[in-house]
């Protein structure tokens, strides 16, 4: 069975630099942090910012691994469940336009009355 390992250093929005490692064994994909988050093994943006191909916060200068790390996610598991939040966080973005919209509506007949 081969292992692919790709490590990659990151800029978080404190401007504090963090170190990803994502470990590719057989069709398991994990992926760590050093940021607070990722020291707890809670959701943490830098693995799923990297996991999206997104190279914004980037600070090493292997933005081609980056590709090469969608492409292991391929197929895996930790895929599916990626696409799930996607969708899901997508569904809460048009929710919360339509709760604004409703808001407008609300407010325009509190005016009226």
């Amino acid at each position: 069975m081969s292992k692919c390992q790709l490590n990659f250093t990151v800029r978080g929005d404190s401007g504090s630099k963090y170190q990803v490692t994502f470990i590719k064994e057989g069709n398991l994909l994990v992926g760590f942090c050093t940021c607070p988050a990722g020291e707890k093994g809670t959701y943490c943006k830098h693995r799923i910012r990297l996991l999206a191909g997104e190279i914004s916060q980037l600070v090493s200068k292997n933005e081609n691994d980056v590709h090469k790390l969608c492409e292991l996610k391929t197929g895996t598991q930790l895929e599916n469940i990626l696409n799930t939040l996607f969708e899901r966080e997508a569904q809460l973005d048009r929710l919360k336009k339509d709760i604004k919209a409703v808001k407008g509506e609300l407010q325009k007949f509190m005016k009226a009355s």
